[in-house]
């Protein structure tokens, strides 16, 4: 599998591959709301990606596109945690069901991982459902002690 960061000509494609994870995740998403979240994650991509704020790395075998993962770069003030500010959080890490038990999330994850040093962010999060902790896990990922909670500020005007 090769391994590359995506550009600004990729954002189709990964609008496309979140378009996939997305349906997957959630199935009952009807064509409305399908259509809104592809304009959105486009936008999203569109104004993010060529600043480094948000980075993806897309898995390429035999020539297509078979797995992704993203990071998301964040500021916030300075703390022990973060002693200049910068962290990172890596979503959407997906491969196309065919390709999957390949070791192709691994493998892009580790890239964003590198990435993410490169950058000299000063730590990564992400949310494991059950099955992928043990995945992340092998890349160096522990239980950070807080919990992930969320107030659902429900409506599209939030």
């Amino acid at each position: 599998m090769n391994i590359r960061k995506a550009t600004a000509a990729d954002i189709d494609l990964i609008t496309e591959l979140r378009l996939e994870f997305l349906r997957e995740r959630s199935p009952d998403l009807d064509q409305a709301a399908i259509k809104a979240l592809a304009g959105r994650s486009r936008d999203f991509f569109v104004r993010r990606l060529p600043i480094g704020d948000m980075v993806a790395m897309i898995g390429d075998v035999d020539g297509e596109a078979v797995s992704t993962a993203f990071m998301v770069v964040s500021e916030k003030p300075a703390n022990p945690d973060f002693p200049d500010g910068r962290g990172g959080a890596i979503i959407n890490v997906y491969t196309r069901p065919a390709h999957r038990r390949r070791g192709h999330s691994t493998a892009v994850v580790s890239a964003l991982v590198e990435e993410a040093r490169r950058l000299r962010i000063a730590s990564l999060d992400l949310l494991a459902s059950g099955e992928a902790a043990s995945l992340y896990e092998r890349i160096g990922f522990s239980p950070s002690g807080y919990s992930a909670m969320r107030l659902s500020l429900s409506g599209s005007e939030a």
